[in-house]
């Protein structure tokens, strides 16, 4: 390459001219220093380097020759418009037209590209100097491809296009289909209403009929009762002739024998009639218990729970795991109890200072020592728990990181006040004390209090299913609803919460309580109606401590005083 833009050549020592293949152009040639870096100079003619034509004639930022003083272009320059390099400007470089070819890359550059990316590289050409630079059959092929290219782009981009369009219509074919099956239930729904009120009322309109007819011949018996026994008194006093006693008996005789008649019929009727009542057919019921999605492909309403109607649970089954750990010399005393997302069950032991972490299957898994005695736990995440541990007139949460077989010690701080109760969103911890309701951060710091009363006595905690509200025990024989403002939203009144050590809820938001010396385990509805007793004495339930609902296996575990093992109840 004898050009003068190839006017330097690099030889025998320099690293530089080795990488780069022995050539460079003059303008970077003169930008390397002795150990290869990039300097910024300026050419002596005013001109960046890279602004250079091949032949080493220069041009301004827009690509264009140089002009003379009358503005023709210099002698000896091309003269090519700033329109015939338009389509040379580099796209990285607008100011810049591309100039030069990298062999090694396969692209078309300008000086800058070459200064800034490519100086290593080898192969680089002058387009000047390059002879052949397009044979005309491959431009006729480039641009044959080029157009293939572009019609098949343009077919994906209708077929693209019509795709949306399918998936606006069956998007709103779709939410019609909801619309008039929900018209159509609606329709179903408002029929049986007005059929069911029709026949309702027409029942109603018979009975009271008859009712009304009854009480007329009951009005109409006892005032020929009453005209007869006063008649009775007035002769009584007179002491008429026999004759008129005695039609006055048989008068008598007739109205008792009516009477006596309307007593058994009337008593017959009320006992025969059948009860005004609204009922569900048990097919329907069910249906709606289970009913979570529309449609023929099955689309989930996750973000609405299945249709659910409050009802007592039965036990189905029943039976009892050993929870001692080797060497244990306590009988165990499970002060609390908590499950995991993914049915791990962990329970704290007063009496042996310890967590044990049952599986699934309620087999024990592990043992872990703890610091101090504990008094609740509350899972927290997926791999969390926090433990609340008694050291005198303060308590110290124990942040565990719970294993699939073994759980370690993580962080922990002190709160104020002896822990009766622990619960938690994910976010916090929400400690309960003898007459408050803190909220902490899982590192510790003080969120705010939200309740404190001085009349109240709060024992365990448990977080509502919408993890807006609080169910706590109170020691006034109460079980207290809060909000997470701290405002009551109402509480439960009853005769076994007075003992109650323990409470649970199960995924449906119902309630219940464990009584320690009326062995039962009472069940509630989120409104605080009471449902009725699930366990008692004759479940072989005695001075439960601990009542966890298992919700993954809809299971109740209860812990008793005195027990190494915990009973699991199969509900249904």
């Amino acid at each position: 390459m004898s050009s003068a833009w190839y006017s330097a050549e690099f030889v025998g020592k320099s690293p530089t001219a080795e990488k780069c293949g022995g050539k460079l152009d003059q303008p970077v040639l003169d930008s390397l220093n002795g150990d290869g870096a990039v300097e910024t100079h300026l050419p002596a003619d005013g001109f960046q380097a890279s602004d250079r034509l091949p032949g080493g004639r220069n041009t301004g930022c827009s690509g264009r020759p140089a002009s003379g003083s009358d503005g023709r272009p210099e002698s000896g320059s091309s003269g090519r418009p700033a329109s015939a390099c338009s389509d040379l400007s580099c796209e990285n470089h607008p100011e810049m037209i591309l100039d030069t070819f990298c062999g090694f890359h396969d692209e078309v550059l300008c000086q800058r590209c070459v200064t800034l990316h490519h100086r290593f590289c080898t192969g680089l050409t002058a387009l000047s100097e390059m002879k052949d630079l397009a044979k005309s059959k491959d431009v006729k092929r480039s641009v044959k491809d080029l157009t293939d290219a572009r019609e098949r782009l343009i077919k994906i981009k209708q077929a693209k296009q019509e795709e949306i369009k399918r998936i606006d219509h069956e998007t709103a074919q779709a939410i019609k289909d909801l619309e008039d099956f929900r018209e159509l239930i609606n329709w179903v729904l408002d029929r049986m209403e007005r059929k069911g009120k029709e026949y309702l009322q027409k029942r109603h309109k018979e009975f009271s009929e008859d009712v009304k007819a009854d009480l007329a011949t009951c009005n109409d018996t006892l005032f020929s009762i009453e005209k007869q026994l006063k008649k009775a008194s007035k002769e009584e006093s007179e002491k008429g002739n026999l004759a008129k006693r005695f039609v006055k008996l048989k008068k008598d005789a007739a109205i008792l024998q009516k009477a006596s008649s309307i007593i058994s019929s009337m008593k017959n009727t009320e006992k025969s009639r059948p009860l005004i009542k609204f009922t569900v057919d048990p097919k329907v019921e069910q249906f709606a218990r289970s009913l979570s999605w529309y449609g023929k492909d099955k689309t989930y309403l996750a973000c609405e729970p299945a249709v659910s109607f409050p009802h007592l649970y039965t036990v189905k089954a029943d039976n009892q795991f050993d929870i001692r750990c080797k060497g244990e010399r306590n009988v165990c005393v499970i002060s609390d109890g908590c499950q995991m997302p993914d049915g791990t069950l962990l329970l704290v032991d007063e009496a042996n200072v310890c967590m044990k972490q049952l599986d699934v299957l309620y087999k024990l898994v592990d043992c872990l020592k703890l610091p101090a005695k504990p008094l609740c736990i509350a899972h927290v995440n997926d791999g969390t728990a926090a433990v609340a541990l008694d050291t005198g007139a303060d308590s110290v949460l124990q942040l565990i990181k719970i294993g699939s077989k073994k759980s370690t010690l993580d962080l922990s701080f002190t709160v104020y006040g002896k822990c009766t109760g622990l619960a938690s969103d994910g976010e916090f911890l929400f400690v309960a004390t003898i007459n408050a309701i803190t909220q902490y951060s899982l590192t510790g710091d003080h969120v705010k209090d939200i309740h404190k009363d001085t009349n109240l006595t709060f024992g365990k905690v448990v977080l509502g299913i919408d993890r807006e509200t609080f169910w706590t025990i109170s020691h006034r024989r109460t079980v207290v609803a809060l909000d997470m403002s701290g405002e009551v939203l109402g509480s439960i009144d009853a005769g076994e919460t007075s003992d109650t050590l323990s409470i649970a809820m199960d995924n449906l938001g119902h309630i219940f309580t464990a009584g320690h010396t009326t062995n039962s385990v009472t069940q509630f509805k989120h409104d605080f109606e009471k449902l009725g007793a699930v366990l008692n004495h004759k479940n072989g339930v005695k001075s439960p401590l601990t009542l966890v609902f298992d919700r993954i296996q809809r299971r109740f575990v209860v812990t008793m005083k005195g027990k190494n093992v915990v009973k699991v109840f199969d509900l249904k």
